[in-house]
């Protein structure tokens, strides 16, 4: 009788463990496919019916669905390429929204207006206030100038 008790407490715990498995492998799923409709819903929005590259003096305010491209030096003085993560309030999350809405380098941070902070904020997900507290623009332009950012 006990034998038997133990074999079947055995099988319950066994299938338990089978059907947590695959709740957690379709919970898994089904955020992947979530994420990827999001990631599909973003390229439609942003490949919009233009082709080709904005010109170099583009700036948020003007065209709100494109990243400013003003500024052509990618480059610090001692002429190494700086990361965003050299700026303060910069992580790897916002690094690669920056990237998402076409901001490629410090040197379009450093150009940006009020304007173009205003316009940008909201597609980053984050506050205005918060890229004008943290002062990116400024400490993006000290970079540039091979100085430290904070």
């Amino acid at each position: 009788m006990i034998g038997r008790l133990v074999a079947l407490v055995g099988a319950a715990a066994a299938a338990a463990g089978a059907m947590l498995f695959g709740r957690r492998a379709m919970r898994q799923r089904a955020r992947e496919r979530r994420k990827a409709e999001r990631q599909a819903k973003r390229r439609r929005a942003g490949g919009g019916a233009s082709s080709g590259a904005a010109p170099a003096s583009t700036s948020l305010a003007a065209a709100p669905d494109r990243a400013p491209l003003t500024g052509d030096a990618d480059e610090t003085a001692d002429g190494t390429e700086p990361g965003f993560q050299s700026i303060k309030g910069i992580g790897p999350a916002i690094e690669e929204r920056l990237r998402e809405v076409g901001v490629t380098s410090v040197a379009q941070i450093a150009a940006w207006s009020d304007d173009d902070v205003e316009a940008v904020a909201p597609r980053l997900k984050v506050s205005s206030q918060r890229i004008h507290d943290q002062a990116w623009v400024e400490q993006a332009q000290r970079v540039l100038a091979g100085e430290p950012a904070g």
